[in-house]
């Protein structure tokens, strides 16, 4: 598969497609072919951006959180304020998230966000969620961003729903996002964050460091759509491994949910 027009890349550098089957809308997602052969070359690289190469996956959080926002679990709020995901990767919670925004618009939803702003801090992730954007026909539903949550006093907007998903691989990630979304998220009734991470050792306190930080934190499980106890078994990131656990090819993986509000 050739590279798009718009992916900022080494000539030659091959994609595919990874098909994620949803009910609601299937979604191809491009993504690289060799996200280990990425991490090599930007090892050696020295203008390459300082980043592990865990953008170029996709991993079973993400999964869920395309699942949930699907299923409705994760209800779009009112108001004109754009949806911000963190970490957004190559693009699949994104594009969930903006074709329901394509649906609410559709349907005359005028109180409805008209726009998902879908960041990451690797440029290249950002390239390829654009083009995946434009090849599902969602392009106007979604604007990509350079964002570092690291350095929220670096970013001025304002959301009543902010989206995270296999955010918490860094042991400090936690505390981070905690930091940032306290300052990017509206407090209004109906405002929240919602992270998911499948269970990783980084993420062990982040229930009891968000509760320390202020906020309202309701913690749920859900089983990521199409590995084995609810369908074709899903492949797994090559990069690291999706969880601290091992991963039975007979078994599904449940993730966690944690819903962020602030009083």
């Amino acid at each position: 598969m050739s590279l798009p027009a718009s992916f900022v890349a080494r000539p030659g550098e091959p994609l595919r497609e990874l098909p994620f089957p949803f009910p609601q809308f299937p979604i191809k997602l491009l993504v690289p072919s060799d996200p280990l052969k990425l991490m090599r070359d930007d090892a050696n690289d020295p203008d390459a951006t300082p980043n592990e190469i865990y953008w170029a996956e996709s991993w079973p959080a993400g999964v869920a959180l395309a699942g949930a926002i699907f299923d409705g679990v994760i209800p779009i709020p009112a108001g004109p304020e754009p949806i911000l995901e963190l970490g957004c990767g190559t693009g699949l919670a994104a594009l969930a998230v903006a074709f329901c925004l394509k649906r609410l618009a559709e349907a005359g939803k005028t109180n409805a966000p008209k726009l998902l702003i879908a960041s990451d801090i690797e440029p290249r992730a950002l390239a390829l969620v654009d083009e995946n954007a434009r090849r599902h026909g969602l392009e106007g539903y979604l604007r990509t961003q350079v964002l570092d949550w690291s350095k929220p006093e670096t970013y001025a907007g304002k959301h009543r729903l902010i989206l995270a998903a296999d955010a918490l691989y860094h042991p400090d990630a936690g505390a981070e996002l905690g930091v940032f979304v306290k300052h990017a998220l509206i407090r209004e009734p109906g405002s929240m964050a919602v992270m998911v991470d499948a269970d990783r050792w980084s993420a062990r306190f982040f229930d009891e460091t968000t509760r320390k930080a202020g906020f309202k934190v309701k913690h749920d499980r859900r089983i990521v759509p199409f590995t084995a106890g609810k369908g074709p078994q899903m492949e797994m990131p090559c990069s690291g491994p999706p969880t601290d656990g091992v991963i039975s090819p007979d078994r599904s993986i449940d993730v966690s949910f944690y819903e962020l509000t602030l009083p």
